[in-house]
């Protein structure tokens, strides 16, 4: 027998064996009809499917979860690119979050230290536990659904995470270590957190993150969070604990704040943030917030603490003050009109210039002692115009038509106008 036909009858015999070599040139096929046998070398008669080597794979079937302990596919080797097909795997894990009966056992789940795995194209639902399990660098997930597990949707050490949807798991949408991209998912009605980043690196963009505990809640600090819609989640739609880029993003109908960067140092720009049970943006020492817009919310519109810059942010119609910033803060060219108290309040040290208040239940604009208030315009407000300490001075102001006077305390450093062509005493 020539070595050619000793070959060809070899590879006849392993294709029958292991049908997922029968295309040796492709992706090799892992699916049902394999399983019970074995679908390659290495790989154990029944779930989970184990893949221990490197190399494309595609899905051919749909699998079920045979118990809450066992994983569908096992992923024990690096460099794996696995395509489900369209397919989808399913368990027995029913209800509302959280669905039961719980378990350890994965839809997909790759063996620490694996990187560079790549899982696309398909469903996992009624998992009992994570439905896709990553743990290790560089991973990617993309066109994915994963429906009500006991776990989360999503848990990888690091990677990119494109246009999936995770929706009504018992713990996180996704969640991730480090160093991560999220972007253009869905992430609805999760038990925990849509999206958590654990680590410093986060790129979060363009996600629907609704019905969750939090909508994303970003700890390691160094993150990106932009033009993500942020709704109805039962605490805040954003909980940024280390610092990093905010802008873009709506929050509404959040029942806490709609943005809060509780860590110093954070930029929050250009944001929407309406009618949420909090304030509507707040963040720590040190905070930016620029061109953000707050309405309706039950807090303050913009609320920053110490040595802090507001700036061209428009707040109306909040349930407190429009816009509020601590000791030695500035803020400039605000506009704040309609809301439940001062239009503006800052407290001491802190440099006041160029807003506009109006038509606010309190004071128009209301600051603390050794402030400097100047070219600020405050219009039929209930209470004062300007309402300031006698350490206070203030300068070429504009106030009119407030119900309990124009100026209150302060010291006149230059002309300031109470009315129409009125210089205030």
């Amino acid at each position: 027998m020539s070595l050619k036909s000793a070959l060809q009858i070899f590879l006849c015999i392993a294709a029958s064996v292991f049908p997922g070599l029968a295309q040796a040139s492709g992706p090799i096929e892992i699916g049902p009809a394999c399983a019970t046998s074995g679908c390659m070398p290495g790989d154990a008669p029944g779930l989970p499917i184990t893949i221990g080597e490197p190399g494309s794979y595609r899905l051919t079937g749909n699998l079920v979860q045979t118990s809450p302990a066992v994983d569908a596919i096992l992923i024990e080797a690096s460099d794996v690119w696995l395509d489900m097909g369209g397919f989808h795997i399913s368990g027995s894990c029913a209800g509302d979050p959280p669905c039961a009966p719980q378990g350890v056992g994965a839809g997909i789940r790759s063996a620490f230290p694996t990187v560079n795995v790549t899982v696309r194209n398909g469903s996992l639902r009624n998992i009992s536990g994570h439905g896709i399990d990553l743990p290790g660098d560089h991973h990617r997930v993309e066109g994915v659904v994963v429906n009500r597990t006991g776990g989360s949707g999503l848990s990888l050490g690091s990677g990119y995470v494109h246009t999936s949807q995770f929706l009504r798991n018992a713990a996180y949408g996704v969640i991730f270590q480090h160093d991560s991209i999220v972007a253009d998912c869905q992430v609805s009605l999760n038990g925990l957190q849509g999206i958590a980043s654990i680590g410093a690196g986060a790129i979060l963009v363009r996600n629907v993150a609704r019905g969750n505990l939090r909508g994303i809640y970003s700890i390691g600090g160094e993150a990106v969070v932009a033009d993500n819609q942020l709704v109805d989640n039962l605490e805040q739609g954003l909980l940024l604990l280390g610092n990093g880029v905010v802008g873009g993003n709506v929050a509404r109908g959040n029942g806490a704040a709609g943005i809060e960067a509780s860590t110093p140092d954070s930029v929050l720009v250009r944001n929407v943030s309406a009618q949420n049970g909090g304030h509507g943006i707040s963040g720590l020492e040190g905070t930016v917030a620029i061109d953000n817009l707050a309405s309706e919310n039950e807090g303050d519109g913009i609320h920053t603490a110490s040595e802090s810059l507001a700036t061209r942010n428009q707040t109306f119609d909040n349930g407190v003050r429009g816009v509020f910033v601590n000791v030695g803060s500035i803020a400039r060219e605000n506009t704040s009109r309609s809301n439940g108290d001062d239009g503006l309040f800052a407290n001491d040290s802190s440099n006041v210039s160029e807003n506009a208040a109006s038509e606010n239940t309190g004071h128009g604009i209301s600051v603390n002692g050794r402030s400097r208030i100047f070219g600020n315009t405050s219009r039929d407000n209930t209470r004062t115009g300007l309402r300031m300490q006698s350490n206070t001075g203030f300068s070429e102001n504009l106030s009119s038509g407030n119900g309990e006077g124009e100026t209150s305390g302060g010291t006149a450093m230059g002309t300031n106008m109470c009315g129409t062509n009125v210089v205030c005493p």
